[in-house]
């Protein structure tokens, strides 16, 4: 799974416009095995698809769109990915919660969500 470089002065943040309150998040496969992943919001933030299975170097994207009645939380609302090494024999399709539960080593990277 791949993320942006970030540099000191970076923040891991995920800008949501004030108009539209949606937007997009790419996730990449950059290693040469499948990867299971899965994302997890706070209230008010809805994320399609939640899950999935990425291919070796194969990339998704997914929409991220925020209630209006949330704004005002808006400085609290969190998006956070989670990522395995997927089995061998799963090529595509849905993902089962357990693998996340079992011996897998879980890596998760975690995103604020702010106004452009």
């Amino acid at each position: 799974m791949s993320v942006p470089p970030l540099s000191a002065a970076t923040k891991q943040q995920v800008v949501v416009s004030v108009e539209s309150s949606e937007t997009n998040l790419r996730i990449a496969n950059s290693t040469d095995h499948g990867v299971a992943w899965r994302v997890t919001s706070t209230d008010g933030v809805a994320m399609e698809p939640s899950s999935g299975v990425l291919a070796p170097r194969e990339s998704s994207e997914m929409k991220i769109r925020r209630d209006d009645s949330y704004k005002s939380n808006l400085v609290h609302d969190r998006v956070g990915i989670e990522w395995i090494k997927a089995p061998p024999e799963v090529r595509s399709g849905d993902v089962d919660e357990e693998w996340f539960n079992g011996t897998a080593i879980v890596h998760r990277k975690n995103f604020s969500i702010t106004d452009e």
